[in-house]
Parts: structure tokens; C-alpha cells; sequence
């Protein structure tokens, strides 16, 4: 039994040091960011709720217009968006590139991604709402990038010459949403330029409203991460391997496992607002679901 346990703490000790420790670092504060956002949101969606049991100046509705001011403040939705989640692709682009099993991270994304979109399908069916479906979520355009990637190994097979490539298509994005958002260039308001263009101007059902991402730009930010990959981290080695300590272990374990997380906060959350929920109102609130 001793042989076995210390054979398990070396296997520990080794996974722990011969990680690129950085990455999973900078993975698990977006982590923790997008973690704290959809709280907010979260409390924003169950005010609605307790708008019609509470009185104004309730404990839980202090909470919602608490959260509903911070989450839907510019420095929160629009500021942190555009400082949280450019890093988020670059990372997965690096990761991509030197990832020994791509296809299972595609597979394991998408799968999640479609989970996402059958269970919020179902809370707006339930709730009448069409704001709680996600359509198209962060997930869903990482699995649209590790797509595109893993065709683009399949054609080109010199990580090089993909770099070039990849470095290609993120500033040809980049200009094209720029003629776009400028109004040089006008795309048909159809559901296929939605899912690429934030502007296209489709607004059907199955564009997301509670958590909506598009193609571009942040396929351009995925294919830096993987342009740049060759040369930060050809040999597959930390670039800061003297900062890698147990001080980032707890931030760094989150950025490892970022699907099973981010799938695990929601449950905490909504199970959490339930409990609180019962104890401020009572059952009662439950005639709101109706």
C-alpha cells in the first residue's frame, strides 16, 4: 500500500511540474472572472422573482439591483469582456498547438456545448423567456475553432508554414470585422452572418441573448494563440519555470479543468439562489414558474 501512494504522489508531483503552469494560470483567472460574472447574472435572473414576493427594501432585492448594476455596468459587460476573454482563445490557440489529443478536446467541447444549449432551451421553454437560451456561448465558438484548426492540420502538416497561416486569417478577420463595424462592408441579416458578425442584424429565436458570442473576432484571437505557438512554446516548456510554485496551485487546478468548473458553478449557484430563496420567501415563490 505505501509503494502505491508513492508512486501516486511522484505521479502527482511530475503532472504538477511538467505542465506549462503560466497557461493554466491566466485559464483559471478567466475562469474565475466569467465565474463571478454569471453570479451576477444569475442574481439578476432570480430578482425577477423576487420582485414579485419581496418588498424594495428586502435584503434580496438590495441583492439583485446590487448585481444588476455591476454586471450590467460598461467596466463589467463590455470592459471585462474585451480583458477577459482575448486571452481565454490566445490560450486555448496555444494549448491547441501543441495538444496530444485535439480531437478530444473538440469533442469534449462540443458535447458541452450542446448540453448548454438543450438546457437553457429547455429553462426558456419552461420559463417562457427566450433570453435563458444559449445558442451560440463561449463554448460553442471554441469548438467551432478547434474545427477549423484540426482541418487546417489535416491540410497543411508543417506547424510553420500553419503558423504563417493562422497569422493570416487572425489579421484578415480582424480588418473585415473592422469594415464591418465601420459599415464598409454589409452582410445579409440572415442567421448564418449572426453567428460570424455581432452585427448582422438577424433576430431570430436562435440568437443568443443571455450569453452570445460570434465567430469573429474571436477565431482571430484563437488563431494567434496558435501562430505564435512554434515559437513560445516549441520545446512544450514553461517560458517562467522559476515562478512555478504552490503559490499558483489553486488558480492553476481551476484553469486545468475549466468545462468541469464552469459547468459546476452554475449548479452551485442556482442551487444556492433556490436555497436562499426558500429561506427569505417560503415556498410561495414556486407560482412565479407557472
Amino acid at each position: 500500500m505505501m509503494n502505491i501512494l508513492k508512486k501516486l504522489k511522484n505521479r502527482k508531483k511530475k503532472s504538477y511540474k511538467d505542465r506549462i503552469w503560466e497557461l493554466d494560470f491566466i485559464r483559471g483567472l478567466c475562469i474565475i472572472l466569467m465565474m463571478l460574472f454569471h453570479m451576477g447574472v444569475a442574481l439578476v435572473l432570480f430578482g425577477e422573482i423576487w420582485y414579485y414576493f419581496a418588498d424594495d427594501s428586502s435584503f434580496l432585492i438590495g441583492l439583485a439591483k446590487l448585481a444588476d448594476s455591476i454586471v450590467f455596468s460598461e467596466l463589467v459587460d463590455v470592459d471585462l469582456r474585451e480583458f477577459v476573454v482575448p486571452p481565454f482563445f490566445i490560450i486555448a490557440g496555444l494549448s491547441a498547438a501543441f495538444s496530444k489529443n485535439i480531437y478530444k478536446s473538440f469533442i469534449k467541447t462540443t458535447l458541452f456545448a450542446l448540453v448548454i444549449s438543450a438546457v437553457t432551451y429547455a429553462a426558456a421553454i419552461v420559463a417562457g423567456d427566450d433570453f435563458l437560451f444559449i445558442s451560440h456561448g463561449v463554448f460553442h465558438i471554441f469548438a467551432a475553432c478547434y474545427l477549423v484548426y484540426m482541418l487546417f492540420c489535416l491540410a497543411v502538416r508543417d506547424k510553420y508554414v500553419r503558423s504563417g497561416l493562422f497569422l493570416s486569417l487572425a489579421i484578415f478577420g480582424f480588418v473585415v470585422l473592422n469594415m464591418t463595424n465601420r459599415g464598409l462592408i454589409n452582410w445579409p441579416p440572415t442567421l448564418f452572418w449572426s453567428l460570424i458578425f455581432q452585427n448582422a442584424g438577424y433576430g431570430g429565436f436562435w440568437i443568443s441573448a443571455l450569453d452570445s458570442y460570434t465567430l469573429l473576432p474571436w477565431i482571430s484571437w484563437f488563431f494567434i494563440g496558435a501562430a505564435v505557438s512554434p515559437y513560445l512554446y516549441g520545446n512544450k516548456k514553461s517560458l517562467l519555470p522559476k515562478l512555478n510554485r504552490k503559490w499558483h496551485l489553486p488558480v492553476s487546478f481551476i484553469g486545468r479543468y475549466p468545462i468541469q468548473f464552469y459547468a459546476g458553478h452554475m449548479v452551485v449557484v442556482i442551487l444556492l439562489l433556490i436555497i436562499l430563496t426558500f429561506v427569505f420567501l417560503g415556498p410561495e415563490w414556486l407560482t412565479a414558474l407557472g
